[in-house]
């Protein structure tokens, strides 16, 4: 659930309206920056972009060479709807002349067709990034947020899965919140469709799509572009519903009159559309229902309430946040935090109803059982529950606080933006210039929507920590090639030595590409993954 304030203040408009540099959150040692403080992000949509100055048009930032100049380049169809690839550079090639190769890698996509999601283990605990891909069938992963290593392993920034709020330190905490949409013919329509001929039905994958899944069948109309068309083998073309022909081709362009249509068909598919022939008449019916993605980034912070059978209630101050030090209000943990809670003044635990069912008058670090919630309360509200019966009934109110009224898919943490509305931001200071792994997602209003790591591609002996923590490019570089690619809009993983991409195999399984598939990866808290739509 989420609520939203009833207005900003006038300071608060006017600090959204330019690219803030005033609040500043901890970075951790082991990431892909050695800064100890970086701005946080702003919600873009209220950035006046005519402001913004590129970086490098302000500071000396190392060269960034286009990807034409890479000794190598492969790119490979991805499971679902996507592609994948790595760019590889000789040593040198891209850092000045040190020791290190360097491989971008990238999954690309599209909103209409992928969903993005955070996928984690329990909180407060890590887990294999393989199994953290395979938990929810991902078609493509990179690690995600930034965590305390080596001490809580909790998040940096608050979480959403499923429209669920499931983790929120008690500062506010800067996201990138992911809003599901009714998607367009522009950028194209996923789901049930199919074209009717001769009193028989072909199914269809949907209209204008950028990607057509192995041995497929997509329809195209005069709303899609010339930007982003699948690879094919055979092509119908309809006008005023009618074939006008029917052939084996590797070629087409979308039709330029309203109402016209072009199928297309991928591999085996080619036999299916063939039945179409010159002067049939077909009738298509398009996906309904269909959804895309919009990305909000801003803050979030806790707004929940918990409401007492007389009336009086109290904050939620966190959320599954063992280190939620609070005096006021209380903390929340449900079955998904590992392993118990932390101790606070009282604390009420309840049924997923919000029916009490033990209370404990002076506090108790307890385990959360699948069905239950806990209640860790702090001392100034914890006289509001110790007089509370086994029994009796909660109203727990788990919400969220965000600057816009839209709904949360899911949400996970944003440390830095790379690139708004086409302008390359990403910083240039020393340790942002370091030749270190990095790890950013990138999109743009097409659609179009790419994951990008980059490292050493290969192992080297000079790496002595043999953790990969060395190599790849600078932050600025990486926002470069993103643009390079297509990316209007980036923004800023954790990096280091927990850089890692994964893609799912067409045997289901899950291939690295950032680096060969026997080196070290290192547990992390949680992943971004493209799942199919």
């Amino acid at each position: 659930m989420f609520r939203n304030p009833s207005r900003l203040s006038a300071i608060a408009l006017l600090a959204i309206s330019v690219v803030a540099f005033s609040g500043c959150a901890k970075i951790p040692s082991d990431s892909n920056s050695a800064d100890q403080y970086v701005p946080l992000p702003l919600e873009i949509d209220e950035i006046d972009s005519s402001k913004l100055v590129p970086t490098e048009d302000r500071r000396n930032c190392l060269k960034t060479p286009s990807l034409e100049t890479a000794g190598k380049h492969s790119e490979t169809p991805m499971v679902g709807s996507g592609v994948y690839g790595t760019y590889d550079w000789a040593a040198g090639k891209t850092n000045g002349g040190q020791i290190w190769k360097t491989r971008l890698s990238y999954s690309h996509s599209n909103l209409a067709q992928v969903r993005i999601a955070p996928t984690f283990t329990k909180i407060g605990n890590v887990g294999n990034q393989a199994k953290l891909a395979k938990k929810v069938n991902a078609i493509a992963y990179v690690n995600g947020d930034f965590f305390h290593l080596r001490g809580t392993n909790l998040l940096y920034s608050a979480m959403v899965e499923e429209n669920d709020f499931v983790y929120s330190p008690v500062e506010p905490s800067p996201i990138v919140g992911v809003v599901e949409t009714a998607a367009n013919e522009h950028t194209g329509l996923q789901g049930i469709s199919h074209i009717s001929s001769n009193g028989k039905k072909i199914l269809t994958q949907g209209l204008n799509l950028q990607f057509l899944e192995p041995n497929s069948i997509g329809a195209y109309n005069s709303y899609k572009t010339n930007v982003g068309l699948p690879s094919i083998s055979y092509v119908v073309t309809v006008s005023d519903g009618v074939v006008t022909s029917s052939k084996s081709t590797t070629d087409f362009k979308p039709p330029t009159n309203p109402g016209d249509y072009v199928f297309v068909a991928a591999g085996s598919a080619a036999e299916r559309l063939s039945v179409l022939k010159v002067g049939d008449s077909i009738e298509y019916v398009k996906p309904v229902k269909a959804k895309t993605t919009k990305f909000l980034r801003t803050e979030i912070s806790p707004s929940g309430t918990v409401t007492l059978p007389n009336g009086k209630s109290f904050s939620i101050r966190a959320i599954n946040d063992r280190t939620a030090n609070i005096t006021v209000g209380a903390v929340l943990f449900t079955s998904k935090l590992y392993p118990t809670t932390s101790k606070l003044s009282a604390t009420v635990v309840t049924d997923l109803d919000g029916v009490i069912t033990k209370i404990y008058k002076n506090g108790k670090s307890l385990r959360v059982g699948s069905k239950e919630k806990v209640l860790q309360v702090g001392f100034r509200s914890a006289d509001l529950v110790r007089g509370l019966k086994v029994g009796s009934k909660l109203q727990i109110d788990n919400s969220y606080q965000i600057k816009k009224d839209l709904p949360l898919y899911s949400a996970f943490g944003n440390r830095e933006n790379l690139i708004i509305n086409s302008v390359v931001t990403a910083q240039c200071s020393p340790s942002h210039e370091d030749i270190r792994p990095r790890n950013a997602i990138g999109w743009n209003e097409n659609g179009d929507v790419w994951f990008a790591t980059t490292t050493m591609g290969v192992r080297n002996s000079a790496d002595v920590f043999n953790r990969f923590r060395l190599g790849g490019s600078t932050v600025h570089q990486l926002a470069k090639w993103l643009k390079e690619m297509g990316a209007t809009q980036a923004i800023m993983l954790d990096g280091g030595g927990s850089t890692t991409m994964y893609v799912q195999t067409p045997e289901a399984k899950y291939k690295r590409v950032d680096l060969p598939p026997s080196e070290w990866v290192r547990t992390v808290p949680q992943g971004i993954t493209m799942l199919h739509r």
